[in-house]
């Protein structure tokens, strides 16, 4: 078999390969210098292969344009050669598609202007269907996180073996303090949104559940920044690894009454 018999056959295994194959030049357009018809048709939904280098950035639609930027921006910062972007591209009919565009870098530089640019071998796939999942399940997250802030509930989860509590941002809002706590168990007297006389009580309960009580529910009150004392029940479950071993707590805390004085 000669050599162009090769490319041929190359050629024909590209074409039928999933997803679109494109060497692509890093620069600030992403210059596609090769690409299959699938390629061109994904992106651009254009068939055939373009005779010069043409520029991929042309083809994203203009309201990712920003979005897009700050990926290559970041990308610049990768230390292991790969290459990864999304962004959706305007279909004939009016509707967007999602693309998402992986590559690895080759031994191989492209003339951009006065300097040379990496080039990246890279494949194109569809995640249209993807993506709406991701946004829809986003949506819900926002609307969930939103109703919680509405109501005023601190969600938490503790991770044992980091002994680290993490609350939601609302606790930054509420109590003008970081919501990660690392060393939780070490430093639980020192909170100073904790009144001492609740230390005790408080302690036992974190006990109980570290020995293996499921599920707990009691009150305390915790000093708000704006003053006086909030009061909250706290729920909170604990979760079991594949082992059967204790290694996280997730709950939240409702506001009962809030902003009353001090004790």
């Amino acid at each position: 078999m000669n050599e162009k018999d090769n490319e041929l056959q190359l050629d024909q295994l590209l074409a039928i390969a999933p997803g679109g194959i494109a060497k692509l030049a890093f620069d600030d357009v992403l210059t596609i210098l090769y690409a299959t018809d699938t390629f061109y048709s994904m992106v651009r939904n254009v068939a055939g292969k373009s005779k010069y280098p043409t520029a991929l950035m042309k083809n994203v639609y203009s309201a990712d344009i920003i979005y897009v930027t700050q990926q290559l921006a970041a990308q610049k910062h990768r230390k292991d050669n790969m290459f990864s972007i999304n962004f959706r591209t305007l279909r004939h009919g009016g509707s967007l598609k999602w693309v998402m565009i992986n590559g690895t870098r080759v031994d191989e530089v492209y003339p951009s202007g006065n300097r040379s640019v990496p080039v990246y071998s890279c494949v194109a796939m569809d995640v249209t269907d993807m993506m709406q999942n991701y946004k829809e399940l986003e949506q819900k997250n926002n609307y969930h996180r939103i109703i919680s802030e509405l109501s005023k509930e601190l969600y938490f989860e503790y991770e044992i073996a980091k002994d680290t509590l993490t609350f939601t941002e609302l606790f930054r809002e509420v109590f003008g303090k970081d919501p990660v706590m690392p060393d939780f168990r070490s430093r639980l007297e020192k909170r100073k949104q904790l009144h001492p006389e609740e230390f005790p009580a408080i302690i036992d309960i974190f006990n109980t559940m570290m020995g293996g009580k499921k599920q707990v529910r009691f009150e305390f009150g915790l000093f708000p920044k704006a003053g006086g004392q909030n009061k909250y029940i706290c729920y909170a479950s604990i979760i079991f690894d594949e082992n059967k071993n204790p290694y996280k707590v997730v709950g939240k805390l409702a506001l009962t009454d809030p902003m009353k004085k001090g004790k």
